[in-house]
């Protein structure tokens, strides 16, 4: 007797592979768009950079709005944002 083999074992590890690979891509796609979402390192100025660039907004400030340096006589503190 004769014994006929089915490929039953190589159809379904086919199956299995392609389930894998599409696995391994969908992995892939999301980790690379993850790294190009990423935030770029934050570099800090130094505080001479941050003092200099408080002075000049306190300046400009004093020469625009000359009551501003008698409210700042009274303030506990100022408050200088960056703008650009």
């Amino acid at each position: 007797m004769k014994r006929i083999r089915v490929q039953t074992d190589s159809v379904k590890k086919g199956e299995i592979m392609r389930k894998y690979t599409w696995l391994l891509v969908v992995f892939m796609v999301c980790l690379g768009s993850t790294y190009l979402m990423s935030a770029a390192p934050a570099t800090a100025a130094s505080a001479a950079e941050i003092d200099r660039g408080v002075n000049t907004a306190l300046k400009n400030l004093y020469s625009k709005y000359p009551a501003a340096r008698a409210l700042a006589k009274d303030a506990k503190g100022i408050l200088v944002f960056r703008t650009s």
